[in-house]
């Protein structure tokens, strides 16, 4: 871990003095060691760049989460008619940036679809297993077909 070389410094963008702790260390920053804006002001510059530019961000967010850009993501999901490949949602369920989960395979990295976060979910919950998802549908089948009782349920 790199050594802080003062107590406090001087943030570029509020103009307060404050402690070394808060600000991000910044290894090219050759005087200190530590970024010019405190993390309080970065967190708010970043908020207004998001506000600005949220195509921006979200090409970002897909290249980092799914290695694929904007324009692809727009692709694939104009393929799919706009819609999760499973369920046929055009909801993704996503609150944080409103996409839908690009689904891969964790072993060979191909990548099968998008798909809304309910799905993504349900298939990583039976962790891509063909037999677990069959066995599921199979239980839902024979308990569609044979209705417990209330009391039943809460004699147990």
């Amino acid at each position: 871990m790199m050594q802080l070389k003062v107590p406090e410094k001087l943030c570029r963008a509020c103009g307060k003095v404050r402690p070394a702790s808060d600000f991000h260390l910044h290894p090219n920053n050759k005087t200190d060691g530590l970024q010019s804006r405190c993390k309080q002001c970065n967190n708010e510059a970043r908020r207004q760049r998001r506000k600005m530019n949220p195509d921006l961000e979200c090409d970002r967010h897909l290249r980092h989460t799914f290695g694929i850009t904007l324009s692809e993501y727009n692709r694939l999901l104009t393929l799919q008619g706009g819609r999760c490949k499973i369920c046929g949602s055009r909801e993704p369920g996503d609150k944080r940036m409103g996409l839908f989960s690009l689904d891969h395979d964790h072993t060979t990295g191909k990548q099968r679809g998008l798909l809304c976060v309910h799905c993504n979910h349900g298939l990583g919950g039976f962790r891509d297993n063909i037999a677990n998802l069959q066995a599921a549908v199979e239980y839902l089948r024979e308990a569609a077909d044979v209705p417990v009782p209330m009391q039943d349920c809460l004699a147990g």
